[in-house]
């Protein structure tokens, strides 16, 4: 199956019977020590139009709600593989959001989060949500 071609979360959810659930908060942060000459070159990289860490550069979609069907397909492919929690991001220009599926159930977290306007948190975010990650298996 291609799991590329939904285009809406509702048209994933009726073709693999996934409760889509209100926006919950699940993201934490844990603190992240980043060293100063790195923070600014990722900080300065994010501020490049033409870098290729830039979050327009590494955005394929610039609608939350496509984004986040491909992102539930993906995550519905990776539990069909045996994974029993599955996490996603879904970035456009400007933001970040997170999303989960376990036990059928796919939920946003209600917090978007900017690299650019808070580099730091993203750091953070990230890090407890690789700590979150390891612990799973």
């Amino acid at each position: 199956m291609a799991y590329g071609t939904f285009k809406t979360i509702e048209e994933v959810a009726r073709t693999f019977d996934i409760a889509v659930g209100e926006r919950t908060s699940f993201i934490a942060q844990k603190e992240m020590d980043v060293s100063e000459c790195l923070f600014v070159m990722i900080a300065e990289n994010i501020s490049d139009s033409l870098s290729f860490v830039n979050e327009t550069t590494i955005c394929e979609r610039i609608d939350f709600a496509q984004g986040w069907a491909q992102a539930l397909a993906e995550m519905v492919a990776s539990s069909l593989s045996g994974a029993t929690t599955c996490y996603a991001v879904v970035t456009t220009e400007k933001t970040w959001e997170f999303g989960k599926l376990e036990q059928n159930l796919f939920t946003v977290d209600p917090v978007s989060i900017s690299a650019a306007d808070n580099l730091q948190k993203m750091f953070n975010v990230l890090n407890c949500l690789f700590e979150v990650v390891a612990k799973l298996e």
